[in-house]
């Protein structure tokens, strides 16, 4: 069967666009794989590769996830976003290819943290996804896993930490002196990591990511007993699997024709791209996080 290379996709989310990549083995003529992404025109924020359903392979790569910049033709960016449209990406792969059994996450998902200098930085989702929520973001929505069963039973006894009192220092260096001020009594009051992260969830709210950035990769290192086990390269989602289908339902979707105007094929090649950052610790060290905090 054959598949246009573009689309117009509609959900009760959102409108995207969907690019269909074709990989034809040039020796028998025949499709081995396909290259999906999906958002806007010009930011593909879902990228997914999976064999075709003749090949004796059946997993696929997510390769790609963001939700940081304009995900879809909208101009507007709903709240979980980004979770609809991977579900979106994985029920268009499986359309293509019904023999699917397992996706491999081979991203590096990131999402923009702003700090007290007005700027957006890179910050990796799984760290914080476990400290705030007990799970990285692939595991607490796709029930995603470590294929290595004794990796996994590892990482879990490690991620146990998080509520365990005895896993907590006494003291910890927060990496910026105003920090200190602000976190120490929180630090005090809770009896483990858990408790800690819930409370400054509660009284920083969006700000939270700022909150953490210059001393969570520290703490993690804490938790997990100097190890960085969740990352891991071969995690998992296996949608074959009884539990990970009630996490990853098929998306319910019109598929339209792409047909893009001259006006618009002039100006699709101009847009603006939004930077991200990155930062060493020592800057972060002299920023204003009591005006930060306060605004």
């Amino acid at each position: 069967m054959e598949y246009p290379d573009q689309r117009i996709i509609q959900t009760d989310v959102g409108v995207f666009h969907l690019k269909i990549t074709e990989h034809i083995n040039r020796i028998t003529n025949t499709i081995e794989s396909y290259f999906i992404g999906l958002g806007s025109k010009n930011n593909k924020c879902v990228q997914i590769s999976f064999p075709s359903r003749k090949s004796l392979i059946k997993d696929g790569t997510l390769a790609w996830v963001s939700a940081m910049d304009d995900c879809s033709l909208e101009k507007y960016i709903q709240k979980g976003l980004a979770h609809h449209m991977v579900l979106l990406g994985l029920t268009i792969a499986r359309n293509i290819n019904p023999t699917l059994e397992k996706i491999v996450l081979d991203d590096m998902s990131a999402f923009k943290c702003d700090l007290p200098d007005n700027k957006s930085y890179k910050v990796d989702m799984k760290p914080f996804h476990i400290a705030f929520h007990g799970a990285t973001w692939y595991e607490y929505y796709f029930d995603a896993k470590l294929e290595n069963n004794d990796e996994r039973k590892i990482y879990n006894r490690l991620k146990a930490n998080l509520y365990n009192s005895n896993k907590k220092p006494p003291t910890f260096i927060f990496n910026n002196s105003e920090l200190q001020k602000e976190l120490e009594p929180l630090y005090q009051k809770s009896q483990t990591w858990a408790q800690f992260f819930e409370l400054i969830g509660a009284k920083y709210g969006k700000k939270k990511c700022g909150v953490v950035y210059p001393w969570l990769i520290h703490a993690m290192k804490i938790i997990f007993d100097k190890t960085q086990l969740y990352e891991r390269y071969y995690w998992v989602i296996d949608i074959r699997n009884n539990n990970a289908k009630t996490k990853t339902p098929l998306i319910p979707f019109r598929s339209y024709e792409y047909k893009p105007s001259v006006e618009a094929s002039k100006k699709h090649k101009c847009y603006f791209e939004k930077h991200y950052y990155m930062i060493d610790i020592p800057e972060v060290m002299s920023m204003n996080y009591t005006q930060f905090l306060q605004n």
